[in-house]
């Protein structure tokens, strides 16, 4: 039985055929800019509202990995789509929540508050719940946020 496509999955696996109908040229340079100014153009149509990203609590859909290989894909990858705090301040697209920045950025203390306020289901759900068009898990903040303070 195939698993149907999530709407996360549906917005990059668009981007990817956007991208792919303009392109002539695939060298990595070319793919590279028009991925970059995809990316640019989704990040505004998120900031204007016309994109929702939904929060999930589940694994992502099996249908994105049949694109890993592609140069596409991976450039997308890189950009890291709309998944992008360390630009906060300067971010067209601040969809991000508390529970999400707080692990990024190492707020300790915050994130103490947070869990030691919470319910063990809440707490469950929370660890669960997936952010961002890549569709994020927590742990995944934790490593971004150091690998972040690395200049």
């Amino acid at each position: 039985m195939a698993t149907a496509a999530t709407k996360n999955d549906m917005i990059v696996i668009k981007l990817m055929e956007k991208i792919e109908s303009d392109l002539k040229n695939f060298s990595p340079e070319h793919i590279k800019v028009q991925v970059d100014k995809e990316v640019d153009i989704l990040l505004n149509e998120i900031a204007a509202g016309k994109i929702s990203i939904p929060v999930t609590y589940e694994n992502p859909s099996p249908i994105l990995k049949r694109y890993i290989h592609d140069s596409i894909f991976q450039a997308m990858i890189e950009t890291r789509l709309d998944y992008q705090p360390r630009f906060i301040p300067l971010l067209k697209a601040n969809h991000f929540s508390k529970w999400m920045l707080n692990i990024y950025l190492g707020n300790y203390t915050e994130f103490m508050k947070m869990i030691n306020n919470m319910s063990k289901e809440e707490l469950n759900q929370h660890l669960n719940m997936r952010e961002t068009v890549l569709q994020c898990p927590a742990l995944y903040h934790v490593v971004v946020g150091a690998m972040d303070c690395i200049p």
